[in-house]
């Protein structure tokens, strides 16, 4: 039905409010909240009467019903006047009654029950009871859908009550909050944070339990990127444990993720600058779910939750970018989820204790046998067996959940955790034929989800294997039969096109792929990526200079440090090619963006290092990234490969004794740092065993054989076949480097951007193709 009043325009049945020609943005309690009022204008309706007419059923206080009238009268800008408020009694409609509603499907439209006028008490079912009473009409199989729904998810407004809320009218942030990245103010009544990198901002209080987190959020003009998210973490500090929970992280992407595992995604329209969006999120027993607006945008299912009475704290964040928050409102379920009999080994498991959970899965499963529960402790055995490295007998109890009384959503994840089990122990085609049958039985949506994901790993580990042919035929599977998931059958078509040649230099389906027109985010940036890559080590220094020039416009706006390995590739290949005045303008751009970040700032010392290097000063390249450890540009395992750049810059220089003291104190092992440096025995035992970066120093000492620093697939490829070019080069055996680098295959980079490797990469092949072998 239509209502028109004052200029304005409410469709009941579309649940959309316009003035004029513009749409007016509401929640949906506040679409209730107002057909509420346009169906008793002008008469008083005390704060009891609406509460009980909007939340039928539900235990909030005036608080939530202030919130909601707040948020009406905000939507009605000028006309926020039309509800008045009668002090300590409630409000009345001012606006009269609608002119002329008008049905629009037939004349005797049914009103919404969540908003009829509110009959008196004693006439009034209770909604609890009216609810069973339903139930137990349609029958105990019907019953049992209910109750998993309850317990699995299925979260509405019924339930919640209001454990805290802030309008941010104030003048400082308060101690109910820790900030923990960016900069943190109140700004005219909301919450506004900003800054390059993390910008997050925490409760201290903690909530445990089924919760539900809603809030007003805009990123605002200026942002370099647009993300909005909510973590449930266990703690405060960095690394806890937890859920994340947003939207933005990728272009047009939202996303659940556990542990920093991605469980679930979908896309979604691009955040715009500007725009107020409504976001909830929720956890309800174990399912977890995010929407916006009021529409759910995806949701997970996890079947060993993580720990609600642990996982608690609310962290509010955004990334590069400057976001306001306000009407911050945080629910807990007035009545807690039930105790699941699992959930104490669940908390085992949790803990990697997988004996006890072990012991205690079994009981369940032993003590419950033919009920769901003992299936699912089946399931969950299962899982403790492929933890502990048992994958033929974690099949076993897979497959036997199919006999179990198991509900169909552990039945169904067994059957895949059967396709995971034959991958684990090699069977690969067994595994696509267990996958290829489910697909055909399953409709459920994240189990479907979950079949699209493990494919693609099975793609990737034919690819391992060197079978190309059967990866691809995977990955046209998930096209055929994923659409429903597209960001999936992206990332299956970004494959497909990366290797749809056995040449390396073939970048004809890539650009085949750019002109289907991608989503502008990380396949896109990949796929731009390997084709400036492929034709710069080709030859083609002009086409690979255009490619990082479309690298950097395609992603201004929506991903600045996307953007920035743009101009990065662009001043790394002019420096690589000789046109050092060039390369230092475009250099400049590097400092512009995310000022102060680590990032960037590494990006110029890596470009600085480099273009002094290939204009032959290599102590003065290796001075430059000297002067950046100490500013802490370099951290962590970036400030020891930084040193072990240094250690080979200065080997090139001639500086032999400073370089062998690098090394030798790079190539020990991460836990002895004091050991002494001339052991040559820990030294190889380093070489053998620790990262990268010890077994790269234990390849220059000479601790570690060529042969096998070539065979340690640990090493990631792009790093192991860049660095062996570089040994045999400087070790004069250029022809084996030209070899090296002639069967190099960008396609198969780890990290696919332009670095100063490859540059040297590029430098090292031309001159060897001219210059005769030198062995040292």
């Amino acid at each position: 039905m239509l209502y028109e009043f004052n200029g304005f325009r409410f469709d009941s049945e579309m649940r959309s409010l316009q003035s004029g020609e513009r749409d007016v943005q509401l929640t949906p309690k506040t679409r209730d909240l107002l057909v509420f009022f346009l169906r008793n204008p002008s008469r008083p309706l005390s704060r009891q009467e609406i509460l009980d007419a909007v939340w039928p059923g539900v235990a909030v206080g005036y608080e939530a019903l202030s919130f909601q009238v707040s948020e009406l009268r905000k939507a009605l800008g000028e006309k926020a006047e039309l509800v008045r408020t009668l002090s300590r009694k409630g409000y009345v409609w001012e606006g009269g009654p609608p002119s002329a509603p008008r049905p629009q499907v037939g004349e005797h439209e049914q009103p919404e029950a969540a908003v009829t006028p509110t009959p008196p008490e004693a006439a009034r079912p209770a909604p609890v009871r009216r609810r069973w009473l339903m139930v137990a009409v349609v029958g105990p199989g019907i019953l049992l859908s209910f109750v998993l729904y309850f317990l699995r998810g299925g979260w509405s407004e019924e339930g919640w009550v209001l454990a805290f809320e802030d309008d941010f009218e104030r003048a400082d942030l308060g101690s109910e909050y820790r900030s923990m990245g960016g900069t943190w103010e109140i700004d005219y009544g909301g919450l506004r944070g900003g800054g390059a990198g993390g910008v997050a901002v925490a409760l201290t209080q903690r909530f445990e339990g089924d919760v539900r987190v809603e809030l007003d959020a805009t990123m605002l003009a200026g942002s370099w990127k647009r993300e909005i998210a909510i973590w449930l973490l266990s703690s405060h500090l960095p690394g806890s444990s937890g859920y994340y929970l947003g939207l933005g992280a990728d272009h047009e992407v939202v996303e659940i993720e556990r542990n920093d595992i991605e469980m679930s995604i979908a896309r979604v329209p691009a955040i715009e600058a500007g725009r107020p969006y409504h976001i909830g999120v929720t956890r309800s027993g174990s399912r977890l779910g995010i929407e916006a607006d009021g529409k759910l945008l995806t949701s997970f299912d996890d079947p060993i939750a993580l720990n609600p009475t642990r996982v608690s704290v609310v962290k509010l964040t955004t990334y590069d970018g400057i976001i306001r928050i306000d009407n911050l409102r945080i629910y807990r379920a007035r009545i807690p989820a039930a105790i699941q009999p699992t959930v104490p080994a669940d908390r085992l498991f949790e803990r990697g204790d997988l004996d006890g959970a072990q012991a205690e899965y079994d009981r369940v499963a032993r003590d419950r046998a033919g009920e769901a529960v003992g299936g699912e402790a089946l399931f969950k055995d299962g899982l403790c067996l492929l933890e502990k490295g048992r994958p033929a007998d974690a099949a076993q109890a897979f497959r036997a959940v199919a006999d179990s009384a198991a509900n169909s959503f552990f039945k169904t994840l067994a059957s895949l955790n059967v396709g995971k089990t034959l991958m684990v122990m090699g069977e690969l085609d067994a595994a696509f034929a267990q996958f290829r049958d489910l697909e055909q039985s399953s409709a459920d949506g994240q189990a479907r989800y979950a079949i699209a994901n493990e494919l693609l790993l099975l793609a990737s580990r034919y690819g391992e294997m060197g079978d190309r042919t059967r990866a691809a035929e995977v990955r046209r599977f998930v096209v055929a039969h994923f659409q429903e998931h597209p960001l999936l059958v992206e990332r299956a078509a970004t494959y497909l096109a990366l290797f749809a040649h056995d040449d390396p230099r073939d970048v004809g389906p890539l650009i085949q792929f750019l002109d289907s027109g991608p989503r502008v985010g990380k396949a896109r940036l990949l796929v731009e990526q390997c084709i400036g890559m492929i034709r710069f080590l080709g030859g083609d220094e002009e086409g690979a200079l255009e490619a990082y020039r479309r690298i950097e416009k395609d992603f201004a706006g929506v991903n600045v440090r996307f953007s920035l390995q743009g101009v990065s590739g662009q001043a790394l290949i002019l420096a690589a090619i000789g046109r050092s005045e060039e390369s230092k303008r475009v250099a400049q751009r590097l400092k512009a963006g995310l000022p102060g970040e680590p990032q960037p700032a590494w990006l110029y010392t890596e470009w600085a290092a480099f273009e002094r290097w290939a204009a032959d000063d290599i102590a003065g390249a290796a001075g430059v990234l000297e002067q950046a450890i100490p500013r802490a540009v370099l951290q962590d395992v970036s400030d020891r490969m930084g040193r072990l750049e240094v250690a080979l810059l200065l080997d090139e220089a001639g500086e032999t004794v400073r370089s062998r003291a690098m090394l030798t104190s790079l190539s020990l092992p991460l836990s002895n740092p004091n050991a002494p440096g001339d052991d040559q025995a820990v030294r190889s035992e380093a070489g053998k065993g620790g990262d990268s970066v010890s077994k790269t120093a234990a390849l220059f000492l000479g601790d570690l054989s060529p042969d096998r620093y070539a065979g340690d697939v640990s090493i990631p490829y792009e790093d192991r076949q860049l660095t062996l070019a570089r040994f045999y080069s400087l070790r004069g055996h250029k022809t084996d480097a030209v070899e090296i680098l002639r069967a190099f295959d960008p396609r198969e980079v780890t990290e696919a951007r332009m670095t100063s490797a490859l540059g040297r990469a590029y430098v090292i092949l031309n001159e060897g193709m001219h210059q005769p072998d030198d062995r040292r």
